[in-house]
């Protein structure tokens, strides 16, 4: 590691990977300052789990203030606080098993497709790609429900993207149900923004260009056309 390197502080967008990869040691200050993260002890779990999350994620996920997670890091690194840029003091909500999280009502009536990572994340086995192979072949109006170790925060921000919305709920802190489904309204108003803006005419219409006195007949359909 060079000099550089290892004076540069730990930031909130930093993963918990690249932390632990500079002193594996700081696993047991996040493990200190939220036990539930006590999984990072376990070298399978690790792999996983820390790659996908920053600093600021797995905050939001023990509910603790990130501000001071950065601090405690830091002077476990030996980096002065003086060094650290300052980073918003912001707690998560907090939460407690079996209550839901976030999100917007899952659709009634819909399909479930039960995804169950546990045992993948707990091997240290990456699940990405069978989660994202579930999403790609999920019918229009099916539901992914996703059993998991952790709330998947990064995923989120990935299938929103997509167009999809998620419901979460913690019924232990290592046992966490996500359902995922597609945003009705916001796919709908993505449709009507690429929908054609100006209505199209039936077969040898004469489309008259307004002040213009114009008239045009385009092939078989003509596109009615104002100017203003």
């Amino acid at each position: 590691m060079s000099a550089r390197s290892s004076d540069r502080p730990i930031v909130a967008s930093d993963r918990v990977s690249d932390v632990l990869a500079r002193d594996e040691s700081l696993k047991e200050v996040f493990i200190q300052a939220a036990p539930q993260l006590a999984k990072l002890r376990n070298p399978a779990m690790r792999r996983v789990m820390a790659r996908l999350v920053t600093i600021e994620q797995v905050a939001r996920m023990a509910g603790l203030s990130c501000d001071d997670l950065l601090q405690d890091l830091n002077a476990a690194l030996g980096v002065g606080r003086d060094a650290s840029p300052p980073a918003p003091a912001r707690r998560s909500d907090e939460h407690t098993a079996s209550q839901p999280r976030d999100t917007a009502a899952r659709p009634p009536g819909a399909t479930e497709v039960i995804l169950d990572v546990r045992d993948d994340l707990r091997a240290g086995r990456e699940p990405f790609s069978a989660i994202m192979a579930t999403i790609a072949n999920l019918a229009t109006d099916d539901v992914v429900h996703l059993r998991t170790i952790f709330e998947p925060l990064p995923l989120y921000a990935v299938l929103e993207k997509r167009g999809f919305v998620h419901e979460s709920q913690a019924h232990a802190d290592d046992d966490w149900s996500v359902w995922f489904w597609r945003d009705a309204s916001r796919n709908s108003a993505r449709a009507a923004a690429t929908a054609p803006s100006t209505p199209l005419s039936g077969p040898g219409h004469t489309t008259t260009l307004a002040r213009s006195g114009i008239s045009l007949t385009v092939g078989s359909w003509a596109r009615t056309t104002s100017r203003s």
